[in-house]
């Protein structure tokens, strides 16, 4: 009789496991090891002992072909008995915690011990389908969940979970930016800087003073650099007196405006 059963075991490949369970009953007792219906043998990976009525199974080195379901068999004069256990996949790389801007695409990826290994993800308490703009993706030992153009409502703690294990990572997902500099007053003759920053590259812009465009020229310096997108005016007079207007657009499709008052006194 099995006093204490096989427990099930998790591990990497290249790790070393374990599989034991307490066995009671009149001697002589004879104590077998089955996967998948077939006696083990000893061998230099795999060893046995029985000692004190604990039986122990030791796999060195494990490999995926290792993984399944093992069964301790002890017999003696009164019958047999038999208990199992599953050797499973665990996770070898956790989910990141990631941050990304709102229409990214979002890769969020984990590896596993086992190349067939099947995977549940969830956002929260909530089972994540594979479907519309979630992708799920199996890439040799890699889980991958592909997000495609990320809403703010997708940020959260998602979870990828095995039958014995998981692994959690947070999403952050930042909201369009564009933040222009506040109405502005100047006396006439000064110099007016408007600065737009964004959070993301790759966008051109144009400047607009009311409805109409406003190049790069001796009066109006536009410069882009890095994330920040600057109209300087120079000298200013009664007749800049306008509401200016930064466009931005990407090669995504994706456009937003933002607008600015001046106000300029007079001496």
């Amino acid at each position: 009789v099995f006093t204490q059963p096989l427990q099930p075991a998790a591990a990497e490949e290249g790790d070393t496991v374990q599989l034991s369970c307490h066995v009671q009953g009149s001697q002589p007792i004879r104590i077998q090891w089955l996967k998948a219906g077939r006696e083990i043998r000893a061998s230099d990976r795999c060893t046995f002992s029985f000692a004190n009525g604990v039986a122990l199974l030791e796999l060195a080195a494990i490999t995926k072909s290792d993984s399944g379901e093992y069964v301790c068999k002890a017999s003696n004069a009164a019958g047999t008995d038999t208990c199992k256990s599953k050797v499973t996949a665990v996770f070898t790389r956790n989910l990141p915690d990631l941050e990304v801007n709102e229409n990214d695409t979002v890769k969020l990826i984990c590896e596993v011990s086992k190349p067939n290994a099947e995977v549940t993800w969830f956002k929260g308490d909530e089972e994540v389908p594979d479907g519309a703009r979630f992708e799920h993706i199996s890439d040799g030992r890699k889980r991958i969940l592909l997000i495609h153009n990320a809403h703010p409502e997708d940020a959260g703690k998602y979870t990828c979970k095995l039958p014995s294990s998981s692994t959690t990572g947070k999403l952050t997902v930042h909201g369009k930016r564009v933040t222009l500099v506040a109405d502005q007053e100047v006396n006439e003759g000064q110099e007016i800087i408007f600065n737009c920053e964004v959070n993301k590259e790759g966008a051109k812009e144009k400047w607009y003073k009311n409805d109409e465009a406003i190049f790069d020229s001796a009066k109006y310096i536009i410069v882009h650099k890095d994330l920040v997108y600057t109209l300087r005016i120079r000298d200013a007079q009664l007749k800049d007196q306008a509401t200016y207007t930064i466009s931005l657009s990407n090669k995504r499709g994706e456009h937003v405006k933002s607008f600015a008052a001046l106000t300029v006194l007079g001496k």
